[in-house]
Parts: structure tokens; sequence; C-alpha cells
């Protein structure tokens, strides 16, 4: 039985929250723009980080800015707090849907080295 694809599916689920909770952490950080993992499917069958991609989108404004120049150089981080609890609760489906695929297999595994006593 090949465990790899599931593995990998849990090292991606955790690199993702690690991601998601930097975005969090940074919510309220002048120009930090957040961060969003693109998937890629691993030569094993299983799934990777194929790229962090840094948005592209402007960041909140800031009331207390008067000139576009100051609010360009000062402009607020673009983190959307409600895609981020998304992102989570992505994130934790995916990590709950590969640990259910290694218990399944270790089942397996168990059965048949049962059979074979």
């Amino acid at each position: 039985m090949n465990f790899n694809a599931a593995i990998s599916g849990i090292r991606n689920a955790l690199f993702r929250q690690g991601v998601t909770a930097n975005n969090v952490a940074n919510v309220n950080t002048p120009g930090y723009r957040a961060r969003q993992v693109i998937n890629a499917e691993t030569a094993s069958g299983g799934v990777g980080v194929g790229e962090v991609r840094e948005s592209t989108a402007p960041g909140s404004p800031d009331i207390l800015q008067l000139s576009d120049a100051a609010y360009a150089a000062n402009a607020g981080s673009n983190v959307d707090l409600a895609e981020e609890q998304i992102n989570t609760l992505t994130n934790a489906a995916q990590l709950r849907a590969n640990v259910s695929v290694l218990k399944v297999q270790d089942d397996a595994l168990g059965a048949v080295l049962d059979i074979k006593r």
C-alpha cells in the first residue's frame, strides 16, 4: 500500500494552514499582501505546493490618509478575513479527508496481516 498520497495531502493542508495563519496575523500590517497556495500534482500522485502567490488586489483604504501619494505608500493590507475563514475550513476538511484515507489504508493493511497469520 502506498501511503504517500495521503501523507502529501496532510503536509499540503498543514502548509496551506500556515499561509492562512500568516495572512490573518498580518491583517493590520500596512502594505501586506495576502498570499495564496497553488497546489500541484506530485510525480507519486500526491499533492504538493506548486506556488505561493501574492495577491495583487489593492489594500483596504486608510481613511486617515489625505493624499493619493500617501495612500499608495501606506495602504492597508488586502487580507479578507471572510476568505481566510473559508481557507481555514477548507484546509481542515483536506486534513480530515487525508487522515481518513490513512486510517482506511491502515485498517486494510491490518486485515491483510491478520489473514496471513
